[in-house]
């Protein structure tokens, strides 16, 4: 729990400097995108908004209302049919321009992907580069109130898409194994009670 903390607190000093961010991400780099390793950058704003929300003049401060200390990231994406984003898609329709939605990984950062759950329910999630004092992997902090904030940390390479790129498919096969493995388990478990 100390280490999310931490960690949390270098995202939140992070974010002190988003604004210079936002100027100095509007160019694209000189060179290929595939000499430098991305990450993605933005917010997913969560199942309440789809195709059809009004999203055009939301901004980052209208989105977190009185929550100050919650991440947020421009673009700020709705997705169309309310789930998380399919960022395999994203990367191939943006890899040209990687800076629409990405950060370039500098030395001592990390990809971040900040997660908001609410009973078991994703509400929305940030990406973005930031310091990180953890190795790479997910770490969960769990509150009362039955609200859970997941950070994921990783390294992307140069020449790839950034990490955390997901698609339907690779959910789908998670899902599919983890049954599987409960099938397996359940059957091993019920062959030894018989």
């Amino acid at each position: 729990m100390a280490y999310l903390i931490i960690l949390l607190v270098i995202i939140l000093e992070s974010s002190l400097t988003y604004s210079q961010l936002a100027v100095t991400t509007t160019k694209q780099p000189s060179s290929q995108q595939s000499d430098y390793p991305y990450c993605f950058r933005f917010t997913w704003l969560g199942e309440k908004f789809d195709k059809d929300s009004e999203i055009k003049n939301l901004t980052c401060e209208t989105f977190r209302g009185d929550l100050k200390n919650v991440p947020c990231r421009k673009p700020l994406v709705a997705t169309t049919n309310s789930k998380e984003p399919n960022t395999l898609l994203m990367w191939e329709k943006f890899h040209k321009k990687p800076l629409e939605i990405g950060c370039r990984l500098v030395r001592g950062e990390s990809c971040i992907k900040y997660s908001y759950i609410y009973n078991q329910a994703v509400e929305n999630i940030t990406y973005m580069c930031a310091k990180a004092n953890v190795s790479n992997g997910c770490y969960t902090q769990k509150y009362s109130t039955g609200r859970e904030v997941e950070v994921c940390v990783c390294e992307s390479s140069a020449g790839s898409a950034p990490c955390f790129t997901s698609t339907a498919e690779s959910i789908l096969n998670q899902s599919i194994a983890t049954i599987v493995f409960s099938i397996i388990f359940l059957a091993t478990f019920l062959s030894f009670n018989i």
